[in-house]
């Protein structure tokens, strides 16, 4: 007769439960609330953990080029960490950031170029982030000449609508639909989402990349498991 194993050795053996390695998020956007805020609820209602998603608004204003030179200054700060410990801070970094009015915004097209070139994920919105907002709602297309028009069609459909107070609760039903309703205006505009972001989104007035960092939130809090 072989030898017993001892008791609890066997291979069937119930172990002690790891928690799952997260992908790790830097999420740079503007200074104001409202992307600050969604992103922040989006991560609270898919339990993603904060020491794995930094959502970080950019010192010195909502410019592009600002939030692309903050992303900058992380990304070296995370090369250090990562030769110090050999770990990583952050696996990706995404800049939000709107176009407004692209033509009258010359620093944009150089803060894409420079996001691109330092390997960034980049969730512009054309004209803005309300746009993505808007679509939560509906799949309104219409040309937008600047941020004021858009937010006034989003207190159309929303009254009471506020940038300072986006109420997620109303939002979170629609997320499939929003994601569905960017991804198809984008590829009506013949605008591969899957390319890095270029010359051509800032043409696409309105549009939005910022579902996608959306898209990659939820399915991160829904492949989550915390132990």
């Amino acid at each position: 007769m072989g030898k017993r194993k001892p008791r609890g050795t066997s291979s069937t053996r119930r172990r002690p439960a790891r928690r799952q390695a997260l992908e790790r998020l830097l999420i740079v956007c503007e200074g104001e609330k409202t992307e600050p805020d969604y992103f922040t609820r989006l991560r609270q209602e898919y339990r993603l953990p904060s020491a794995d998603i930094e959502i970080v608004p950019a010192a010195g204003g909502g410019a592009a080029k600002s939030i692309v030179k903050e992303a900058r200054y992380r990304q070296k700060e995370n090369k250090k960490a990562h030769k110090r410990s050999g770990e990583p801070l952050y696996d990706d970094i995404w800049c939000i950031f709107d176009a407004e009015d692209p033509h009258h915004n010359p620093g944009i097209y150089s803060a894409i170029k420079d996001a691109n070139k330092h390997g960034f994920h980049i969730g512009l919105s054309v004209p803005c982030f309300e746009y993505w907002i808007l679509l939560h709602y509906t799949s309104d297309q219409r040309p937008y000449r600047n941020c004021t028009q858009v937010l006034t069609r989003l207190q159309d459909v929303v009254p009471g609508y506020s940038k300072a107070d986006i109420d997620f609760d109303a939002l979170k039903p629609s997320l499939p639909d929003a994601i569905q309703r960017a991804r198809a205006h984008l590829a009506s505009l013949q605008i591969d989402e899957t390319s890095p972001c270029c010359a051509a989104d800032l043409e696409a007035n309105p549009s939005t990349r910022a579902h996608l960092l959306t898209e990659k939130l939820m399915q991160l809090g829904e492949s989550f498991n915390p132990y």
